[in-house]
């Protein structure tokens, strides 16, 4: 891919993350009647007027940029193994499927599951949302064996712990085993968690994509040379 094409697509990660979590955050406070502890994001796209156009848009948009940024992220971090596109094709199944899939099959006027729009989008955002919890776990390999990534390794293990315990917890509230009167806020964490993860991997795609349009050397390597 061109230099400067995957120096561009770098920087749509960090422009999805921070748009959604702001966008969120926006429409917990402005929302009339919405309980931001106890309801779906999912469920601003079911609210009348200017609301579910919006989110359902943004879904769409949301998804196509993390597409985007999941191919400049796979041609930043040196391939290791023949299945190592399997990281950014997660971080791809997410933006696909619990995004894009989430605006396709809206959830039904009071959460209902029973139809077939309802069943849709809660397969859809299960298999989208298990798509990013096991990103960072699929990306490490790439990671330790990319000298300018390898720092990022720690970072992601910690990621993956973290998205491990959420998930779990989630899976209890979903099943209203335990904090089912939490779900909302439990489903932000989350999601704050998937946006921090895809902004981090943003900023380290852009500093690699922008040495490489430069033709700079990795500090790695150039510090190396130095010490030879």
């Amino acid at each position: 891919m061109n230099s400067r094409l995957n120096y561009a697509l770098a920087f749509s990660g960090i422009l999805a993350a921070i748009v959604n979590t702001v966008l969120i955050a926006f429409l917990d406070i402005v929302t009339p009647n919405y309980n931001s502890i106890q309801q779906y994001v999912s469920e601003f796209g079911i609210i009348p007027g200017i609301t579910s156009t919006i989110v359902s848009v943004w879904w769409i948009c949301y998804g196509i940029l993390l597409i985007l940024f999941s191919i400049s992220l796979n041609n930043s971090i040196d391939k290791c193994k023949r299945f190592s596109i399997i990281g950014p094709l997660f971080i791809t199944l997410y933006g696909l499927l619990d995004s894009i899939g989430s605006s396709i099959f809206p959830i039904e006027a009071g959460g209902a599951t029973e139809t077939f729009y309802g069943m849709m989008h809660i397969l859809v955002s299960f298999l989208g949302v298990t798509a990013i919890i096991f990103s960072p776990l699929a990306l490490i390999p790439r990671l330790k064996s990319d000298r300018s990534w390898k720092e990022l390794t720690r970072f992601s293990w910690i990621t993956q712990l973290f998205f491990w315990i959420i998930y779990i917890i989630c899976l209890f509230a979903f099943s209203g085993i335990y904090l089912a009167d939490y779900l909302g806020l439990l489903q932000r964490i989350f999601i704050i968690a998937a946006n921090v993860w895809i902004a981090v991997l943003s900023y380290y795609t852009i500093r690699h994509a922008g040495r490489t349009r430069l033709h700079l050397p990795n500090f790695e390597k150039a510090n190396k040379t130095e010490e030879v």
